[in-house]
């Protein structure tokens, strides 16, 4: 945890954390898609 964190109240946190974790699951997904993408093309192109 970060200072900067403790300083929000509680409840603010927990929906920054539920915002922070979709939004990382986004990328995750995103980066994962083109990783595929690419592997495929190496394959196939």
């Amino acid at each position: 945890m970060t200072p900067f964190l403790l300083s929000i109240p509680q409840p603010a946190q927990k929906k920054l954390k539920v915002l922070y974790s979709n939004n990382l699951f986004a990328v995750y997904d995103k980066i994962q898609k083109l990783w595929l993408a690419s592997q495929f093309q190496t394959k196939h192109g």
